[in-house]
């Protein structure tokens, strides 16, 4: 899959599926609860079940959640954006890969792209501007999609700490 750098028993590989299972897993959790929210007692408990486990990590404010078949989604918008943004960042990596794999981009850049979101945060918390769901979601999709350039390069750097790069 990596093909630029050889690596013993092609770990990378196995950190970047290994890493989109984890982030496809997170997802199907997020976008199970209006299914299960339609089922019998049992998968109504089910979706109660997934909707608690994602509390810690999120407001769930009704309000400020996409509705699917009538039923919040167990994480907000911008939330929903920010976990489809690192997909959306797993997706992109592979064209990257050759100048992301080892080096993370500059800090600016992070910090940059997490800006539409605090000022949309900002201007919505002292009543200026109230932004719609659309709006929460785009600019939570940008962090998450630059988060990525981030995490994975670090994750490689910790795996293959003692490994040679081969080119």
């Amino acid at each position: 899959m990596f093909p630029y750098y050889k690596y013993s028993d092609n770990r990378l590989s196995y950190i970047y599926i290994a890493l989109l299972a984890a982030v496809l897993g997170w997802l199907f959790l997020i976008l199970s609860v209006p299914w299960l929210a339609e089922g019998d007692a049992g998968c109504r408990k089910g979706a109660a079940a997934v909707t608690l486990f994602f509390s810690p990590v999120c407001h769930q404010i009704p309000g400020r959640c996409f509705i699917v078949n009538g039923h919040a989604l167990p994480v907000c918008a911008r939330c929903s954006g920010l976990y489809s943004g690192f997909l959306t960042g797993i997706v992109l990596f592979p064209f990257f890969r050759r100048r992301f794999l080892f080096r993370t981009p500059p800090r600016y850049i992070l910090v940059c792209a997490a800006l539409p979101a605090a000022a949309e945060f900002l201007l919505a918390k002292t009543g200026i501007w109230e932004g719609c769901l659309f709006i929460r979601f785009l600019t939570g999709l940008l962090p998450g999609t630059a988060a990525l350039f981030y995490v994975l390069p670090q994750i490689n750097k910790m795996v293959t700490r003692n490994e040679v790069r081969h080119d």
